[in-house]
C-alpha cells in the first residue's frame, strides 16, 4: 500500500515537473532555428534538475533512516545543498527564458519600423508566413 502511494506520489511530481516545464518554455508552440539553442539548454537543465531531485529524494531518504545526529547533521547539509542548487538552476532557467522573451520581443519591436522605412522607400514587403 505504501510503495503504490510513493509511487503515484513519484507520477504526480513528474507529470507536475512536465506541466511547469511546458508552462515555462510556452508549451508546445512551433520554433524556428533561433530557439533551437534555448530549447537545447532548457532541455539540459530539466535533465539536471530532475537528477538533482533524485538525489533530493535519497538523501531525504537516508535522512529518515540515519542512526547518530552527526549523520542526520551531515544528510541534511546535504540536502539543502541539493535543495539551494535546484533553485538555482530553477533561477537560471527562469533567467534563460526571461532573455530569450526578451530578444523575441526585441526583434518583433525592430520588424514593423522595417516595414514602415520600406514603405516610404516604395519597396514592396514580402511576407515570410
Amino acid at each position: 500500500m505504501q510503495l503504490r502511494q510513493h509511487q503515484m506520489e513519484l507520477r504526480r511530481e513528474k507529470q507536475q515537473e512536465q506541466s511547469s516545464f511546458d508552462d515555462m518554455t510556452g508549451g508546445n508552440r512551433k520554433t524556428g532555428e533561433a530557439d533551437t539553442g534555448v530549447i537545447i539548454s532548457l532541455s539540459t537543465t530539466k535533465e539536471q534538475i530532475a537528477g538533482m531531485k533524485k538525489v533530493q529524494t535519497d538523501l531525504q531518504g537516508k535522512l529518515r533512516a540515519a542512526q547518530t545526529e552527526e549523520e542526520k547533521a551531515d544528510l541534511q547539509e546535504r540536502n539543502d545543498n541539493t535543495t539551494q542548487n535546484i533553485s538555482d538552476k530553477v533561477k537560471e532557467t527562469q533567467d534563460t527564458i526571461s532573455d530569450h522573451q526578451k530578444a523575441e520581443q526585441d526583434k518583433t519591436d525592430k520588424t514593423p519600423d522595417k516595414k514602415e522605412d520600406e514603405k516610404e522607400n516604395g519597396t514592396n514587403v514580402v511576407s515570410e508566413e
